[in-house]
């Protein structure tokens, strides 16, 4: 019975490595643009944060905010002489930020010297976003699950060997 549940406990374990891992993954690739859309520096028009309800609205709410930066600007794709104007943002999981404060941190960090770093889809250059890029966190993550699936292997291993049908009980 004992090995049984351990076996249970290393299969949930197992799906939960795998969902959180997957699921950053896909959420990561989404959000540092896809690999067909490529970098060009952008003229920012203006800039400025949003405050929404939990419901993306605004107005009279009195629970939690989340706050949006919005800045608008305008692109020139490479190799091309018309210019596009933009304003989509992808934040991580397109949640906002939970302080004002925290907006206006990556306005100051994304906005330099008035001039921005966008990516726009090349099939289609008028698509365009200004990604949220994450830094050294995905190699951090990476980490992680190879480390956390180690040890998943390992207790995997023990059960397998603990239960295998060539070992012989002893009196």
């Amino acid at each position: 019975m004992d090995d049984e549940n351990s076996i249970n406990r290393l299969k949930v374990s197992g799906y939960l490595i795998g969902i959180v891992f997957f699921s950053y993954i896909a959420s990561y690739t989404f959000n540092i643009s896809n690999i067909n859309w490529v970098p060009v520096e952008a003229d920012v028009k203006s800039s400025s944060i949003s405050k929404l309800d939990k419901y993306g609205r605004r107005g009279a709410y009195t629970g939690d905010y989340s706050y949006n930066p919005i800045i608008r600007y305008r692109y020139k794709p490479i190799g091309s002489d018309k210019y596009y104007n933009g304003s989509k943002i992808k934040i991580l999981f397109d949640k906002g930020f939970d302080s004002e404060y925290e907006a206006q941190i990556f306005l100051d960090l994304k906005i330099i010297d008035n001039k921005i770093k966008v990516y726009y889809d090349k099939e289609n250059p008028q698509k365009s976003v200004v990604a949220a890029e994450l830094g050294f966190l995905p190699n951090v993550l990476l980490v992680l699950c190879i480390f956390f699936a180690g040890i998943f292997s390992i207790g995997l291993f023990q059960i397998l060997r603990r239960t295998s049908p060539n070992q012989t009980k002893q009196s």
